[in-house]
């Protein structure tokens, strides 16, 4: 086992807020001197020199950590050959992650959150450019924004909003010549209620829910998206939660690492920033109360979703299998972003 040695001082100048998923230690909040919970401070944490990292980070997993979570890291290549003491800790204060870069949104002027899925790294190169794109809520796009996606090579939407969503806001390129609109409804527990009704308890449990209980028209979305050689668009109202998850899925797919994974998520928060600013304005106007989690996109909620798609399914391939897709289906849909 190593020991963490001296607590190096002004640790609070040092300490980061990390958004991690349960069990896993910040092995920089453990030498600034932040013990995890269950650890007083004046007490050493004694953790296992080959234990599990995360790649990027440097988090140390529990060794009693839930099989799914361990997965989503890789082998604990020790920096440090004994203990990781005070020229340790002044190590990692000196050391910088660079995190992964994520695609921004393509500059429309009526929607804050379209991003084209390529360009992401995989073990063979980058995702591939204009093939997919996922995005908000399309009925505020300008007739020069609608121009824009065509000449992009946008021709097929697939829309994941409930048919209250869409009777209250059309699509603007609905009627494009070339442009095929598929609506396949995703049930969010959120826009579909219009803002009202009951909420989800987390972002997880929704994203839970929906691949659990909408695998029916997941597999139809996906089958859509192989059915065409064309760019696809895929959507919702504010193109994080269902669009989120569906995004999720294909990156993985393709290889693209779960850390990346969660990053192209997790940025949507901060995309639509105007636009939650406009609903909170809106919501308030008519007295209508909804929890603040529901326009947030925490890295957490998306890596616990990753947990439980690995627990549960192995990998995007297994839960594909698993709602009926074939492996011809599967390898198709592998090669819609990577690069072969």
């Amino acid at each position: 086992s190593c020991y963490i040695g001296d607590i190096i001082e002004n640790a609070e100048k040092h300490r980061a807020i990390l958004h991690l998923p349960p069990y896993v230690y910040p092995a920089a909040m453990l030498c600034f001197g932040y013990p995890p919970d269950g650890y007083s401070r004046d007490k050493v944490p004694r953790l296992p020199i080959e234990g599990i990292c995360h790649r990027d980070t440097y988090d140390l997993v529990q060794p009693d950590a839930p099989t799914a979570v361990k997965r989503s890291f890789a082998k604990f290549e020790a920096p440090f050959s004994v203990e990781m003491n005070r020229s340790a800790a002044v190590w990692l204060t000196d050391w910088r992650v660079t995190p992964p870069q994520v695609a921004p949104p393509l500059p429309l002027k009526g929607s804050y959150n379209t991003r084209d899925l390529g360009g992401y790294p995989t073990p063979t190169g980058i995702t591939k450019y204009h093939r997919l794109l996922r995005s908000d809520g399309l009925q505020s796009l300008t007739t020069q924004d609608t121009q824009s996606l065509y000449d992009y090579g946008v021709r097929r939407i697939i829309d994941l909003r409930s048919d209250g969503e869409l009777l209250q806001a059309p699509c603007a390129m609905l009627g494009m010549p070339e442009v095929t609109y598929l609506h396949v409804p995703l049930i969010d527990e959120i826009h579909a209620n219009n803002l009202q009704g009951s909420f989800p308890e987390s972002l997880f449990m929704l994203y839970h829910n929906l691949l659990l209980n909408s695998q029916g028209s997941i597999a139809v979305v996906l089958r859509a998206i192989l059915d065409t050689q064309q760019t696809v668009l895929i959507n919702c109202t504010a193109g994080k939660d269902r669009t989120g998850v569906i995004a999720m899925l294909l990156l993985l797919l393709a290889g693209v690492s779960p850390e990346t994974v969660v990053a192209d998520y997790a940025v949507s928060q901060e995309n639509l920033t105007p636009l939650v600013t406009q609903q909170k304005a809106m919501m308030r106007k008519l007295g209508i109360e909804v929890p603040e989690h529901v326009f947030e996109s925490p890295a957490v909620q998306m890596q616990q979703t990753l947990a439980f798609l690995t627990e549960t399914y192995k990998d995007a391939a297994g839960y594909l299998a698993a709602i009926g897709l074939t492996s011809d289906e599967i390898q198709g849909l592998m090669q819609k972003l990577h690069h072969a």
